[in-house]
C-alpha cells in the first residue's frame, strides 16, 4: 500500500512524525509519501492556490514541504507522486476536528480531497486541553490499531467517504462512530487589544462548553466520523425551492 500523507500544521508539526513514523512501521503500508505546507495553514478549509506557481522544497526522502494549502498538497502530490496512491491520510491535526469546526478544517479537507480524486481517505486529529507542545498523542493504542488495520483491509468501501477521526486527551476506553452535528460551534470576531480584531472559535478556550462535555471524545473514546464531499441539495431543500418557482408569475 503506498500512503501520501499531509497536514495543515506545517511539515515541522509534531503530529505529521508521529503518524508519519507510524505508518512506516506498519507491515500492510510500502511507501509513505509526504507533501505538507511549509508553514501552518489551519483553518483554511478546502482553500486551494490559484494562478499562482506553487514552490516546494524537499525535507528528506519522500518528504516535501509545499507553499500551498493543505488541499494544494495533496494535489500537487497526486502530481509529483510516480504511482496514485491507495490511501490519503491527513493529519495528525493539533486539537479536535469536531462537529461544526470540521467546516474550518483543512485537516479534514485535506482528507476529503483525496476522496474527490476516488482515493479512500482519513484525518486524525489530537484533542488536548494543555500546551501544544506538550500534547501528547493516543494513536498508538489496541483499540484505534484494530481499527486501522481493518480499515486498510477495506479501504475499497470507503472510495467517496473520509472518515474523520478525533482521539481524546487520555488513552481511550473505546472507540463510537458519531454524526457530525454533535457538537455546535462556530468562529466569532473578537477585539484582543485596542483596534486589534481577531477571529476565533468560539469555544476554542471554554473546555467548560455544555455540548462538548457530552461529545464522546471528551469522555474518553476514540470517535469516528464519515463525512462525504458536498455539491448538491437534500431533497428538502429542492422542494423549498421549488416551491418558491411555482409562485413565480
Amino acid at each position: 500500500m503506498i500512503v501520501l500523507l499531509t497536514n495543515d500544521d506545517g511539515f515541522e508539526s509534531s503530529g505529521l512524525l508521529c503518524i508519519k513514523n507510524y505508518l512506516q512501521k506498519n507491515s500492510n503500508i510500502k511507501k509513505v509519501y509526504v507533501f505538507s505546507p511549509n508553514e501552518d495553514r489551519s483553518a483554511q478549509g478546502h482553500a486551494v492556490t490559484m494562478g499562482l506557481p506553487i514552490e516546494y522544497s524537499c525535507k528528506g526522502e519522500d518528504f516535501y514541504a509545499v507553499q500551498g494549502t493543505t488541499v494544494d498538497c495533496v494535489l500537487f502530490g497526486l502530481y509529483m507522486m510516480p504511482v496514485i496512491p491507495d490511501l490519503v491520510v491527513s493529519g495528525i491535526n493539533l486539537g479536535a476536528n469536531i462537529g461544526l469546526d470540521s467546516n474550518y478544517s483543512s485537516t479534514l479537507s485535506g482528507a476529503l480531497e483525496g476522496v474527490m480524486n476516488n482515493i479512500p481517505s482519513i484525518s486524525l486529529s489530537q484533542f488536548y486541553l494543555s500546551e501544544k507542545k506538550s500534547i501528547e498523542f493516543h494513536i498508538q493504542n489496541k483499540i484505534f490499531e484494530d481499527f486501522f488495520s481493518l480499515y486498510l483491509k477495506h479501504t475499497s468501501l470507503f472510495n467517496d467517504i473520509a472518515l474523520n477521526v478525533n482521539f481524546p486527551c487520555f488513552q481511550p476506553k473505546g472507540l463510537k462512530i458519531v454524526t457530525d452535528n454533535m457538537y455546535k460551534t462556530k468562529a466569532k470576531v473578537d477585539l484582543y487589544e485596542e483596534d486589534e480584531y481577531f477571529i476565533f472559535e468560539k469555544n476554542s478556550f471554554n473546555y467548560d462548553s455544555r455540548e462538548l462535555h457530552r461529545h464522546p471524545m471528551y469522555n474518553g473514546f476514540v470517535t469516528v466520523t464519515p463525512v462525504k464531499p458536498r455539491a448538491y441539495s437534500s431533497e428538502y431543500d429542492i422542494k423549498n425551492i421549488e416551491y418558491l418557482v411555482s409562485m413565480i408569475r
